[in-house]
């Protein structure tokens, strides 16, 4: 993420900021601002890699996990002639679910403007120590939102207060 009071070349603003730490974001200058403001958003994603953490190997050596959700029988993320892709041809009710189920990762955005007024939208994903499901791969995992009421806890800032979205920060059982 960007912050939106960077100077400068965006390139270099020499924050780590893929990553916002639960724990930290309201004491930290970087993502306070942004979450006090409404600037929530979710990340959908197929899924994410982890790179298992061990005392014994380099950074380099490490092996790397994907991580995604399970799929309906039949669906294959690596193959997308599996997935539901033409939507406007298929109507989808509220008792059909398209084929391809996406993780939703609870995140923080800024905007950030350059000289010109040109601008850069930019997030971080929210993290926070892992749970069982995760432990023996990372001691970190990220905020995964599971339901629509979460995923609208998240997102609808002025419906839902600060403390009530963060009730929908937690590790979940299973991915």
């Amino acid at each position: 993420m960007i912050p939106f009071w960077h100077e400068g070349d965006y390139k270099k603003h020499g924050l780590t900021t893929n990553n916002c730490r639960l724990e930290h974001m309201m004491n930290s200058k970087l993502f306070k601002g942004p979450f006090l403001r409404g600037q929530r958003c979710v990340v959908l994603c197929e899924g994410f890699y982890e790179w298992q953490t061990t005392k014994s190997s380099k950074p380099s050596e490490r092996p790397a996990f994907y991580i995604y959700t399970p799929q309906k029988e039949g669906v294959q993320i690596h193959n997308k002639s599996s997935w539901q892709t033409d939507f406007e041809k298929e109507i989808i009710d509220e008792k059909t679910e398209p084929k391809l189920k996406l993780l939703k990762l609870a995140g923080l955005f800024d905007v950030w403007k350059d000289e010109k007024g040109d601008k850069i939208y930019s997030y971080s994903i929210i993290t926070f120590e892992s749970s069982k499901v995760m432990s023996w791969l990372h001691h970190r995992m990220p905020a995964i939102l599971e339901t629509d009421e979460e995923v609208s806890k998240w997102l609808d800032f002025k419906k839902y207060s600060n403390e009530e979205a963060m009730t929908v920060l937690k590790p979940v059982d299973k991915i």
